[in-house]
């Protein structure tokens, strides 16, 4: 059957012949991309040689696949000097549709709607398959290396650099849309009001093993953007990716903000910066953490690591190393009106002005379980925690070497209502200050310069090693494991510990009887130690 008349069939509403033809480029049949797309039929292969092609492509709702041969380096189309976005899918473009092994580059969308979005690849309610691309230099009013709305694009292998939008989403922008970008690249991407790598608009992306490096926002989240609304929600789900050295006003790596509920799990946050929550700004919404590990983030203001304003938030399993503030809230500064969980979290090196590690305010009730916090530093007050007119509670935290020039080493507590239990505190005596009508209640912890409650104890918790190798206390080295005999063994109180919690810190047993060790905690044996071990 001759290809005129498959597509006569075809156009007639006969269901479409796959030929599996290969329709190769350039050829004196089909001198370009495009023109190999517009005969090419449902199933065919258009296989584009390397080269320089200096055009824009558009797929319809066929389902082919166009592919280079000889890979992104040396294959790209290039709609410099047309005005014009590089490539467009139309709407029912699926998964069969395919891109494969382009430089895309040249697109410019600076327009008004919908001549504003997607520079590079445009995605109107369309979901192709989109793989080992690169995606550089193009730009648009938003999302300048991609914008996808209502469509669902599968991602997988790519690089965005270099791209820029004048307002939102500088390599990409979703709107109403659920992507989905698997161990793809964003570099020095620009944004100049939001969302410097990508700006999510009632959009859930998945993002899988994904690096966001160098991108940066004029105002809001050199990495990511989340902003949910009545008509949607931005619930991105983040696994494995890495987040460095992104800078933005609020929110180096991510902003999210209103009815928006980010889930991330086994990340990386390091060296981003921003003048308040330089790993994570959330306002209005919720935040899921675990495994994750905020490293050297730094902001001018407040929230080194993560800022949290009306929002309720849930971190586990993660490390906070060598995050800094110049004022407020090293590691994380908090002002929710939800409560939340840090559950098996380590709060290490961080500096401040108030709460080296976190900071917490105006009606918000952070609770902090399994947490170890060392080494914290406050230019003011609270070394590891700074409360102001706030509820916090905090469930078998270790807090140790945290430094404050005044207002508590570890906890400054300013009109606020704390609650610890099953805790150790210890640096040198005057842990705990408060003030402005605050109420501090302490039960079953071990606290250096002692406090009145229930089961409370001031004695040396016999750390495995405590100054570690190098003999000095608040270094890397140190091992806050309890050494059998240790007064803080079998000493907590059951009743604190969350049902969900099961492990400790290390996720060993949470509850493990010490034969040789008194129970004088509080509950059926075995009884819970006290710290985060």
């Amino acid at each position: 059957m001759s290809r005129q008349i498959i597509l006569l069939l075809v156009c007639a509403g006969w269901p479409s012949v796959s030929s599996g033809t290969v329709l190769n480029v350039p050829t004196a049949a089909y001198p370009t991309i495009q023109s190999a797309i517009q005969a090419a039929v449902a199933g065919d292969e258009v296989v584009v040689a390397p080269g320089v092609y200096n055009e824009a492509i558009s797929f319809g709702a066929t389902a082919i696949t166009v592919r280079s041969s000889g890979g992104s380096a040396v294959t790209t189309i290039d709609a410099s000097g047309l005005d014009r976005r590089v490539v467009k899918f139309f709407p029912g473009s699926g998964p069969a549709t395919q891109l494969s092994g382009f430089t895309i580059t040249g697109g410019q969308r600076l327009g008004t709607e919908p001549h504003d979005r997607g520079a590079g690849i445009y995605c109107d309610r369309a979901s192709p398959t989109i793989d080992n691309c690169i995606v550089e230099g193009n730009q648009a009013v938003v999302g300048g290396g991609l914008a996808a709305r209502l469509g669902d694009p599968t991602v997988t292998n790519c690089v965005f650099r270099n791209n820029r939008a004048t307002f939102q989403g500088g390599a990409v922008f979703n709107l109403s849309a659920d992507p989905s970008f698997d161990q793809c690249t964003f570099q020095l991407n620009v944004a100049d009001e939001s969302g410097g790598a990508m700006a999510n608009i009632q959009s859930s992306p998945t993002l899988t093993g994904c690096f966001f490096e160098q991108n940066s926002a004029g105002l809001l989240a050199g990495g990511m953007f989340n902003l949910g609304g009545n008509l949607g929600a931005a619930d991105p789900t983040i696994t494995g990716c890495t987040f460095r050295s992104n800078t933005g006003t609020l929110g180096g790596a991510i902003y999210s903000f209103s009815n928006s509920h980010p889930v991330i799990r086994d990340s990386l946050f390091a060296q981003n910066s921003s003048q308040k929550g330089a790993g994570i700004f959330i306002s209005g919404s919720h935040l899921d953490v675990s495994g994750c590990v905020f490293d050297a983030n730094t902001v001018s203001d407040r929230g080194g690591a993560i800022f949290v304003g009306s929002a309720s938030v849930t971190v586990s399993d993660s490390l906070f190393v060598g995050n800094r503030a110049t004022f407020l809230g090293g590691a994380v500064s908090h002002a929710f009106s939800e409560g939340s969980i840090y559950s098996r979290n380590r709060f290490i090196a961080n500096s401040s002005r108030d709460g080296g590690a976190v900071f917490a305010r105006e009606g918000s009730s952070p609770q902090f379980v399994n947490c170890l916090f060392d080494r914290n530093r406050a230019g003011r007050r609270g070394g590891a925690i700074a409360v102001e007119n706030a509820a916090a509670s905090a469930v078998n935290c270790t807090m140790v070497a945290n430094v404050a020039v005044t207002g508590g080493r570890t906890l400054s507590n300013d009109g606020g209502s704390v609650s610890l239990t099953n805790c150790i505190m210890r640096n040198g005596g005057a842990e705990i200050g408060q003030g402005g009508g605050a109420r501090t209640t302490v039960a079953y912890s071990n606290i250096e310069g002692s406090w009145p409650g229930d089961g409370n104890i001031d004695e040396n918790p016999r750390f495995v090693d405590a100054d570690g190798v190098d003999g000095l206390i608040g270094t890397v080295d140190d091992d806050l494991r309890l050494l059998f005999g240790s007064p803080s063994i079998d000493a907590g109180d059951n009743a604190a510990v969350p049902l969900s919690v099961t492990t400790d810190l290390d996720g060993n047993p949470r509850f493990i009887d010490n034969p040789g060790t008194p129970d004088t905690g509080n509950g059926t044996p075995p009884i819970v130690d006290m710290g985060a071990y």
